[in-house]
């Protein structure tokens, strides 16, 4: 067995991988398989304020697998008069820091913008800025860049937001939504990879709708309940 075979002289067994947490100080202790200060894991801890984005709400939230991106939302002001926001902010759990991003090539400032992480990119995409929205951009976050989408000529989806959505692995669906117009939900939805858009079948399943609960189960998009045009809520 594998216990059976020769250890190095850290005591692991050859073969095995390596222990996340042997680097851990006397200061540290092992957490899901990171070193964490002591007595910290499994308790709320507050983030940082130093470099964190402005306040705000309906922002995109993302993990990369080494940062927490924030990007866009929006903020009442005092006047009661709303702010669409087109910055954001990386948080690095490893050193507790807030790092910022880069504006240069970023979409246009929005509310409820779409989101995914790519294994590469943050991909953001439609959202609402008083108007409905339909375009978007590419976040590399240890490069701090954005890039273009470049849909090659095919056309995206139309404007929404609030909509079903995933990364596939190798594409990001989008599908239903709340849009061209305030009183206006979708019932279809469009499939992007490699820089094209293809729309995804039409179905007689799903009446059209606005924030519906979803999941990505590695194998399909599952898409329950949501808000039609005419406010009926659907099981």
């Amino acid at each position: 067995s594998p216990s059976d075979g020769p250890t190095t002289d850290t005591g692991r067994v050859d073969g095995e991988p390596p222990d996340p947490c042997a680097a851990c100080t006397a200061s540290e202790e092992c957490c899901r398989d990171r070193c964490v200060p002591l007595d910290t894991c499994g308790v709320w801890t507050r983030l940082p304020s130093e470099g964190a984005p402005s306040p705000r709400y309906d922002h995109a939230m993302v993990w990369t697998g080494r940062y927490v991106v924030i990007w866009g939302g929006e903020r009442r002001h005092e006047d009661d008069s709303m702010r669409y926001l087109g910055d954001g902010a990386r948080y690095d759990p490893a050193t507790n820091t807030w790092l910022p991003m880069s504006t240069r090539g970023a979409p246009s400032a929005r509310t409820v913008p779409i989101a995914v992480w790519t294994g590469s990119h943050v991909l953001v995409w439609g959202g609402y800025d008083g108007n409905f929205l339909a375009d978007g951009a590419l976040y590399h976050p240890e490069a701090n860049e954005w890039s273009s989408m470049d849909d090659g000529g095919t056309d995206p989806p139309a404007e929404r937001s609030n909509a079903a959505h995933a990364w596939t692995g190798t594409s990001f669906l989008v599908w239903g939504g709340w849009g061209p117009y305030n009183d206006s939900v979708h019932g279809d939805g469009a499939s992007w990879s490699d820089g094209m858009w293809s729309p995804l079948p039409r179905g007689s399943m799903l009446a059209a709708r606005r924030d519906p609960a979803f999941v990505w189960t590695g194998a399909a998009l599952w898409i329950w309940g949501g808000e039609g045009a005419d406010g009926t809520a659907y099981n």
